[in-house]
């Protein structure tokens, strides 16, 4: 994709799995490269660093500038789309780092732009080859409720990229997709972990607490691990699952 939109030939991305998904969660990262080869495309993984998103929230400018211009560097040699499961990296690839270009040294600023342009986060990767033809919709049949949280990095990104990813899970044979918009669910990164704010994160995140109790899905999906963090503790459903779409994708595909 990104400069070379769309091959029909099988493509290579890199992976940028981002500091939850390296320390907490690496089963996402593994369903991500399981579901995008299964698509014909090639992932490799460049040298990376955490995106620097919680230091830009506490200030810490020159760690994140750091932090940025070892990413991009790296990134740009890797020569090919960038795909993060993760949409709060995403969004700080995506949205936060072209700003931050004039304040990097050794950055060429055209080409680290067209770096940053070739970077999706990787249900959006995905929703672009079905959208071009190109995804293997071979799905076995998953019959169960599934609920879908949209993050709020994901909603701030400047392309609407929610519909299209409900059109690839609408695919799936069996599943009964609903997508519920009850706003944050009141983790806001590091926010929600602080004991100083449990009540206020708890009390923001009610609403949507309080719908998928009432709903209670066989599976809750979410892209942020912050979510589902959240949703695991709000929800009343012994054993409630939650997890990323791109799992559930795996699933769908019997990988």
């Amino acid at each position: 994709m990104g400069n070379n939109k769309y091959r029909e030939t099988p493509s290579h991305a890199a992976l940028f799995a981002g500091c939850t998904i390296n320390f907490i969660d690496p089963s996402i990262g593994l369903d991500s490269c399981a579901v995008l080869r299964h698509n014909a495309v090639e992932v490799s993984y460049p040298r990376q660093h955490c995106c620097g998103l919680p230091l830009r929230a506490y200030g810490y400018n020159k760690r994140l500038h750091e932090k940025a211009a070892c990413n991009l560097k790296s990134l740009k040699e890797a020569g090919c789309d960038i795909i993060a499961p993760c949409t709060s990296c995403a969004y700080m690839l995506k949205e936060e780092y072209p700003s931050l270009l004039n304040e990097l040294h050794g950055c060429d600023e055209t080409e680290c732009l067209a770096t940053l342009d070739r970077t999706y986060d990787v249900m959006e990767y995905l929703a672009h080859l079905h959208e071009y033809g190109l995804l293997n919709t071979g799905f076995r049949t998953l019959d169960m409720s599934v609920i879908y949280h949209a993050p709020c990095h994901l909603k701030s990104l400047k392309n609407n990229l929610i519909d299209g990813r409900l059109r690839l899970l609408q695919m799936i044979p069996g599943l009964r997709l609903e997508w519920i918009d009850r706003g944050c669910c009141g983790m806001g990164g590091v926010f929600g972990m602080k004991k100083k704010n449990h009540s206020a994160s708890i009390s923001i995140g009610a609403e949507l607490g309080r719908a998928i109790n009432v709903l209670k899905p066989d599976l809750v999906i979410t892209e942020c691990h912050g979510c589902r963090m959240q949703i695991e503790h709000m929800t009343e459903v012994p054993g409630q699952q939650i997890r990323h779409p791109v799992s559930l994708l795996r699933l769908a595909y019997g990988l």
